[in-house]
């Protein structure tokens, strides 16, 4: 079920004229993310993963936004986030794996080490 809602979250930012990304959505996607993560899938081999689906998802939607943008969406949406710092790393890891430019990086890397 989870993998066919983020499969339809996804598709809205793969069309032609895709969705506009909103720092809700980000947020939304960080909170429920870890549970998402931990997701034991043994699905068809054919299909996505729900861990898949919400790195592509978030990737779509950085995407759009470019890099320095997506850099201060991804630091906002783990500022906000209510779990341990700690708990978050696998959420930050897939969307760090996105690739901001080097400067947002950086920043990120400063930020996080505050926490």
């Amino acid at each position: 079920m989870i993998t066919k809602l983020l499969d339809e979250l996804r598709a809205q930012y793969r069309l032609s004229s895709p969705a506009a990304p909103t720092q809700a959505l980000l947020d939304a996607l960080f909170r429920v993310g870890e549970e998402i993560i931990g997701i034991d899938w043994e699905g068809d081999m054919l299909v996505l993963s729900p861990q898949a689906q919400i790195g592509f998802l978030i990737r779509n939607m950085l995407e759009q936004w470019g890099a320095d943008k997506a850099g201060e969406r991804l630091i906002q949406a783990f500022q906000k986030g209510t779990s341990p710092p700690s708990s978050r790393t696998s959420m930050w890891s897939v969307a760090a794996s996105w690739g901001c430019s080097s400067r947002s990086r950086a920043r990120a890397r400063d930020r996080r080490r505050r926490f």
